[in-house]
């Protein structure tokens, strides 16, 4: 494959996983609409190293949710949770899977 080549299909997988990814945060703006995001830049970018929280998960996004600090943590169980790094709680919020 040649230096082109893989610059054009490098510029696809960004342009599917940008679609991805807004599909994503718009059905967790759903499930979750009392949540803000803590800093834009950051909360649109999932965060793929999770196993330094306590839920199992795929994917994790920084939020804030009833005034506390945490985490949007869509689960491997296909479940989605808020974890609360202050007080280091998990709360179940939804189910999707």
């Amino acid at each position: 494959m040649s230096l082109l080549d893989k610059a054009k299909r490098l510029k696809q997988l960004g342009d599917e996983y940008e679609e991805l990814l807004n599909n994503v945060l718009n059905e967790l703006f759903k499930l979750i609409p009392t949540c803000l995001a803590l800093n834009i830049d950051d909360s649109l970018l999932p965060v793929f190293a999770v196993s330094g929280l306590k839920t199992k998960g795929i994917l994790a996004f920084p939020y804030k949710c009833e005034g506390k600090v945490g985490y949007i943590v869509i689960g491997e169980d296909g479940k989605v949770y808020f974890e609360d790094l202050d007080d280091n709680t998990v709360k179940e919020i939804a189910y999707i899977g």
